[in-house]
């Protein structure tokens, strides 16, 4: 029998046995494997997809189907879905609101009334204050009531654990919103062996400091914890610092920014000499309710544009929120990640081992497949809001979470991408521009690994650079 015959009747039998074999991979699947297959990447699990935004054809899998920690890669999900439904023009309004006004004076409290508005500032309720001044309000008796109805149920995600809480990254969202939930604590030198000084940067917040430190001669040892109890505002701050050292600075989220919106602004109001009673609580406008002023957000597009650029998590879970909402989804969590896995079914999503649990991808129980996102990548192309989508996100070597990576490479200044990091978790998604004008998505998802994460870096630029510069499969 000749070889010829052989390979033949080998090729037939393997055609029974196991389906048609794939055709061989271009060299950018040699180049991707050869990358993956290295020795210290091999503790952990790396995943590469690579999708043709014009045909849709995935062009290069390595473990494309396994479901993978996504990390902040899922905020790609949560603002295209926040910016297909509102618009990139979408503002989020606070507004004050009274049941009545007769000659000035307030019947009942006022309502600062919450709209998911992530990125309130302690200095936008001056301005706020004075409009409600120039409304002709001169009294509030009924105090100031922070309206938080707009959402429902536990404020923070499953998956998140205790230690992120207390960090800005972990703070929960709520329907007020103010300083991105984080107050900035700063400790210096008091008088030696007694206390430390500590000040806040919101001073009228209703924060309790319990000052445990104490202050040691100069050129002693210093050392400082500052903690806070996950259900309130009181902050412990702990250890010692030496007489003349340097200030140290610590941000901590908050809790129930509602009451800390409604104090500041009674504050701001009685600035300007109207007369507000003592009470701040939580309350819920009548639906008679008269709007008497209001504070308009930055437009969507600007909102993404920070939310994807620096990977703010608090400004994602409000998002994903806030347009679950408006697609007329209840008002819990729970009702808007179910919308949201609609909306990915209704756009042709491949859904296998996808899970869902936040919308900022901080969560551990949060699995996506690296096709999957590649495949959600590619469909933005299509997207008469793409410009504005890939404008957001980072540019390797320039800005955002990528403006100190790949700097001197192919990459720098061309590859727009969203990162992803978590502890022993590296991920990057985003669009490789190629020669000849085409735009490739690709998703590398990587986890588990124990070499240094700058490896994991430099494998990630190498496999990017395969995907701009390396023949594509026929």
């Amino acid at each position: 029998m000749s070889r010829l015959v052989r390979a033949t009747i080998v090729a037939i039998l393997v055609t029974l046995l196991i389906g048609p074999v794939s055709p061989a991979l271009g060299d950018l699947g040699s180049a991707i494997d050869a990358v993956v297959a290295r020795e210290s990447l091999a503790a952990g699990l790396v995943g590469v997809a690579v999708c043709d935004p014009a045909t849709s054809a995935m062009l290069y899998e390595h473990n494309g189907a396994k479901a993978m920690l996504p990390a902040s890669t899922m905020k790609t999900i949560s603002c295209a879905y926040a910016l297909e439904t509102l618009g990139p023009d979408h503002r989020f309004r606070t507004t004050a609101e009274v049941e009545a006004l007769e000659q000035g004076a307030v019947s009942g409290p006022l309502y600062l009334v919450g709209s998911g508005d992530p990125f309130t500032h302690a200095s936008d309720l001056s301005p706020l204050a004075e409009s409600i001044a120039q409304a002709g309000i001169t009294s509030v008796p009924g105090g100031v009531v922070a309206d938080v109805s707009l959402f429902s149920g536990r404020r923070w995600r499953g998956g998140w654990t205790a230690d992120d809480f207390t960090y800005g990254y972990g703070a929960w969202p709520d329907a007020i919103n103010l300083n991105r939930q984080t107050t900035r604590l700063t400790v210096r030198p008091g008088a030696v062996d007694g206390p430390a000084q500590v000040d806040w940067d919101i001073p009228e917040a209703p924060f309790e400091i319990a000052n445990e430190t104490l202050t040691v001669p100069e050129g002693g040892h210093t050392e400082l914890w500052v903690d806070r109890s996950l259900d309130s505002n009181r902050f412990t701050v702990t250890g010692t610092i030496a007489l003349g050292a340097e200030p140290r600075a610590f941000d901590r989220s908050f809790v129930d920014p509602g009451l800390v919106a409604a104090t500041l602004l009674a504050a701001r109001l009685r600035d300007r000499g109207v007369e507000v009673g003592d009470h701040i609580g939580y309350g819920e406008a009548p639906p008679s309710a008269l709007e008497v002023a209001a504070l308009e957000s930055l437009p969507l597009r600007e909102i993404l544009d920070v939310t994807l650029k620096i990977s703010d998590n608090l400004a994602a879970e409000l998002l994903v929120w806030t347009t679950a909402i408006e697609r007329g989804s209840g008002p819990s969590f729970a009702d808007a990640m179910g919308d949201l896995t609609r909306w990915l079914e209704a756009r042709g999503m491949p859904m296998d081992g996808l899970r869902l649990a936040d919308g900022s991808g901080l969560s551990r129980y949060d699995y996506l497949t690296p096709r999957f996102l590649a495949r959600h990548m590619a469909s933005m192309v299509e997207s008469p809001l793409f410009s504005i989508f890939r404008d957001c996100l980072p540019v390797a070597g320039v800005d955002g979470t990528l403006g100190n990576r790949f700097r001197g490479s192919i990459l720098e200044g061309k590859v727009a991408a969203k990162t992803g990091s978590l502890s022993r978790v590296a991920c990057l998604t985003g669009y490789a521009p190629r020669d000849d004008g085409s735009l490739l998505a690709f998703a590398v998802l990587s986890s588990g690994h124990d070499c240094p994460t700058e490896e994991v870096y430099r494998a990630q630029e190498d496999i990017i650079a395969a995907i701009m510069t390396e023949e594509l499969p026929e």
